[in-house]
């Protein structure tokens, strides 16, 4: 009897862990996977410099709202955020800063936007949902030791979802999460290619010789 309860005890103990796990690894906020999102960390045996450019820094969103009035939301702050911690799931080292390395670091990752936009037509001003799509197309490259590109690679996401609107206020309601999950679509795919590339394989291999990095993945912001 008392052995039934001190293993129940340890599986309850598991469980809590696990959850509080899953907590932190979403920065205290719980995150569920979207369906087509990717939570696999890759960790090639590289430290690297992410580099945004303003195109993604700075990224914003025009539409129209309810009342047709033009409006633009920002899509900056969620895109960094996002780009920042998946792509530091695809190398053991991510820093923003170079400076901040010790040593040179095996090379560079660079983010631009080509386009961002919002697809969204609300003909009236009255209680209903409607669809809206935020789209991201940009250009990832990564540069080795010298700056010389090894790798380059385009991409785009589509999202949509649904977004509220009212007869009573010109708000639209749902685009923070729209363009939450579009950023954190776009940047997963970022951290895929990244992760899965055969060309960065066998650079990380080429680089196996350099003085080791430290055990386990780290990103500085």
């Amino acid at each position: 009897m008392a052995r039934g309860k001190r293993a129940a005890s340890r599986a309850a103990v598991a469980l809590w862990c696990w959850g509080l796990c899953l907590v932190l690894l979403s920065g205290c906020r719980l995150f569920v996977l979207q369906e087509g999102s990717d939570s696999q960390g890759y960790w090639l045996p590289l430290a690297v410099t992410l580099q945004l450019d303003p195109t993604v820094t700075d990224a914003t969103l025009s539409y129209r709202d309810s009342c047709q009035q033009p409006q633009v939301f920002p899509a900056g702050e969620p895109l960094s955020f996002y780009l920042i911690r998946e792509v530091g799931m695809a190398f053991e080292q991510v820093r923003v800063d170079a400076a901040s390395f010790k040593q040179p670091p095996d090379g560079s990752v660079e983010v631009a936007l080509q386009l961002t936009t919002m697809t969204l037509f609300i003909p009236r001003q009255t209680d209903q949902s409607y669809e809206a799509i935020v789209s991201f197309e940009g250009t990832l490259m990564f540069r080795d030791r010298g700056g010389s590109a090894l790798y380059t690679k385009k991409l785009r996401t589509d999202v949509r979802r649904s977004v509220e609107v009212n007869r009573q206020s010109c708000e639209v309601k749902g685009l923070k999460d729209l363009v939450s999950d579009a950023s954190l679509t776009f940047a997963q795919g970022v951290k895929k290619y990244l992760g899965t590339s055969v060309v960065l394989e066998g650079y990380a291999k080429q680089r196996s010789g350099r003085d080791p990095l430290p055990s386990g993945g780290s990103t500085t912001f």
